[in-house]
């Protein structure tokens, strides 16, 4: 309804979106605590209902962070806050909020301010809080995760300590010998392990890092692929 009333009257409510974001920020950052969520009467259906909400909320920031950028930058550690926490609590048998949530991450981190995510990157390679537990979750999210992800690293790469580099490396180098993903995300993997290269190179010198065992690595997974595809894969395809 919110989208919608900005959709029919953007120019009328533009101070009032201002006035909003705030709100939004706040909205976002709810959450129960830990032994509130393990008091045996923790209400689970009303829990969901309040990450829906939340997921909503998030979306619309989502839709208007684009024209509203300045203001969101403002606010930016309670958005961090409220979707890093989002993803970390969204329940495990709802899968469908958390392909909301990935979807409205994805559009905010096609902005500028993917850089704010930057000292918290080692939560996002986590796949507990990436994707969550779930087995549902697990097999039907991970092209969506994995391709936001490797899109959020891709545009922050420069600014990434060695050590999420390695975890970056470490992630990606394990979808590409991942045969029940599918080959897009695959060649998704393989192009972002590239596009690594430098800088691993430049950080490695910067801080004393193992960059050349890494850069073996990487190597190493590329050799193996090959040996793969010219093993399993070519015979398959010549014979047809």
């Amino acid at each position: 309804m919110v989208v919608l009333m900005f959709q029919m009257y953007k120019q009328n409510v533009q101070q009032d979106v201002i006035d909003y974001i705030p709100l939004v920020m706040t909205t976002i950052t709810l959450q129960p605590s830990p032994q509130q969520r393990a008091n045996p009467a923790f209400n689970k259906e009303v829990f969901v209902d309040l990450m829906a909400a939340q997921i909503k909320t998030l979306s619309f920031l989502a839709y208007v962070v684009r024209m509203y950028q300045e203001m969101v930058a403002q606010h930016s550690n309670l958005m961090v806050k409220g979707l890093l926490g989002m993803l970390t609590i969204c329940p495990l048998e709802v899968t469908h909020l958390r392909r909301e949530l990935l979807i409205a991450s994805r559009h905010i981190f096609s902005t500028d301010l993917r850089v704010k995510f930057v000292p918290y990157m080692e939560r996002l390679f986590d796949e507990n809080v990436l994707l969550g537990k779930g087995w549902t979750t697990h097999e039907s999210l991970r092209p969506l995760a994995y391709s936001t992800l490797a899109d959020l690293v891709h545009h922050v790469r420069q600014h990434l300590p060695f050590s999420d580099l390695a975890r970056a490396v470490h992630l990606f180098s394990k979808n590409v010998h991942d045969e029940t993903l599918q080959t897009n995300i695959q060649t998704m993997s393989c192009k972002l392990l590239l596009n690594l290269v430098e800088c691993i190179r430049a950080r490695s010198e910067e801080e004393k890092g193992q960059g050349r065992e890494l850069l073996m690595r990487m190597l190493e997974v590329f050799v193996i692929k090959f040996k793969t595809i010219a093993k399993l894969q070519l015979p398959v395809l010549l014979s047809k």
